[in-house]
């Protein structure tokens, strides 16, 4: 058997019994990945835990946002701290700047907005790029 490449496709010689034959065989196009979407919340902190923090914002939406190790917990000004179930408490007020991956919310940063406010460091402070 004998095998070449082609722009489109695979083309295979194949000698058998009867003589040579060509077939082509098509490589269907690779999947290209959806694209990723910035998401930022501030709102009130509804659930914790290891792996997600639910938030209700002032107008009643609410977002669950999947934690990563890579996930970081401001708490104090000019802090940055790997995100843990205890960093942050029900009913606290936060802001939770992240991205949206296959239509899950995941946090990128979670920060109490007297840490990340005009006097805090910016969110993105001391995170994995």
């Amino acid at each position: 058997m004998i095998a070449a490449a082609g722009a489109a496709g695979w083309l295979l010689a194949l000698m058998d019994d009867d003589g040579p034959r060509t077939a082509t065989v098509q490589t269907p196009p690779a999947a290209t990945a959806p694209p990723v979407q910035d998401i930022q919340r501030a709102g009130q902190v509804t659930a914790v835990s290891a792996h997600s923090l639910t938030t209700t914002a002032a107008d009643g939406q609410v977002t669950t946002f999947r934690i990563t190790p890579d996930t970081a917990a401001i708490t104090q000004p000019g802090t940055s701290t790997p995100y843990g179930p205890t960093s942050f408490a029900p009913t606290q007020n936060v802001v939770v700047v992240g991205v949206v991956r296959d239509g899950v919310p995941v946090a990128t940063a979670i920060a109490d907005p007297a840490a990340a406010g005009p006097a805090g460091a910016p969110m993105d402070y001391q995170l994995p790029s």
